[in-house]
């Protein structure tokens, strides 16, 4: 290798190494400008983060109280199915103490 292919491979090389600065320049402002756009985000995820677990946490409250009214509801469904039955119960004999009473004596009727 000659002294001018020497002076030719060093001057490509100052070229590149330049060009790789300037490459590394812009590659530094990008990084700052999205430093600038990270940091109000992180903020943001961490509000976001915060309103998440409170909601989280009412969502297990609210579950907790869906099941207790869902619970009262079923026994007063219950409690409702049983008064018909009870009522429809005394109904029936109040109408055959009605059509005993009513009966001519000595024929009851059923």
């Amino acid at each position: 290798m000659e002294m001018t292919d020497v002076r030719e491979d060093l001057a490509a090389l100052r070229r590149e190494v330049s060009a790789l600065r300037e490459v590394v320049a812009a590659l530094r402002e990008e990084m700052s400008a999205l430093r600038e756009v990270v940091v109000p985000l992180r903020e943001k995820v961490t509000i976001l983060s915060e309103v998440v677990a409170k909601d989280h946490s009412d969502t297990q409250k609210l579950k907790g109280e869906y099941a207790v009214l869902h619970g009262a509801m079923v026994r007063l469904e219950q409690a409702v199915i049983e008064e018909r039955t009870t009522r429809q119960t005394v109904v029936e004999d109040l109408r055959q103490e009605v059509r005993r009473r009513a009966a001519p004596s000595g024929r009851p009727q059923g």
